[in-house]
């Protein structure tokens, strides 16, 4: 696909493949990174880069991008409204920045949004949930990597603890500088527990695998290991 400076399809270009990534609401070095990390690990055959929601939208309805990846923005929340009118589905994802606001993700989540990252977001954690929507095969889900991965570090998969140890995985590994007070009160919420009653658990299930590492120490750096791609993914993940 031709573009031109700005990433911005000519008029007489090619239109795009089936799998081809849009990306708007975003600073054009965030793009650039983005789409190096998407089409190096071959989860998108193109992206094409909008200047504002407005050419973001008028994208969309002459072509099917799938993902439409944005950052996060009062534009961005009413964009992804119209979006999800047009015919046809897309997975909408949103990126936060610096300055965004919890709860400017969360509406855009509220309004249609597929997932949310938060800031500071990894590449490749966004490159491999790219991967893994598109439904290519060799792109395990990363909770059936999380549940392998504790039971072959001896966890007792009915336990209470080691549920919500996967839980606290899966959201660090999405936003791998979220505190843990923050991740527990997140999980108590879901759980309609409280924050203490899920750090006890998780604590107590890995004194139970035999862990003497704290919570914060074993959670952090398996959330790092989760992101890792597996042997037969390497390749396309630069590993």
């Amino acid at each position: 696909m031709r573009r031109n400076t700005c990433g911005v399809p000519e008029p007489n270009a090619q239109r795009p493949e089936r799998k081809c990534a849009l990306l708007a609401e975003m600073e054009p070095s965030e793009y650039r990174m983005l789409e190096n990390g998407l089409i190096r690990c071959g989860a998108i055959f193109g992206t094409v880069y909008a200047r504002n929601a407005e050419e973001a939208e008028a994208l969309c309805r002459q072509e099917p991008y799938d993902p439409v990846i944005l950052g996060c923005s009062e534009e961005a929340v009413a964009l992804i409204r119209r979006l999800r009118r047009l015919p046809g589905r897309r997975t909408i994802l949103v990126l936060a920045s610096p300055e965004t606001d919890w709860l400017e993700l969360n509406r855009c989540l509220a309004v249609g949004a597929d997932e949310a990252f938060g800031w500071p977001y990894s590449v490749r954690a966004l490159t491999h949930f790219v991967y893994m929507i598109l439904s290519v095969p060799e792109a395990p889900k990363p909770e059936d990597r999380c549940r392998r991965l504790l039971e072959e570090a001896g966890f007792g998969m009915r336990r209470k603890g080691t549920r919500y140890i996967c839980m606290a995985l899966l959201q660090l590994y999405k936003e791998s500088m979220q505190p843990l007070k923050s991740v527990y009160m997140d999980i108590a919420a879901k759980e309609k527990t409280s924050p203490g009653n899920v750090e006890s658990a998780i604590r107590a299930a890995l004194r139970a695998a035999g862990r003497e590492e704290s919570n914060k120490v074993f959670l952090y750096r398996t959330a790092e290991q989760l992101k890792q791609p597996e042997s037969g993914e390497k390749d396309r993940f630069g590993a």
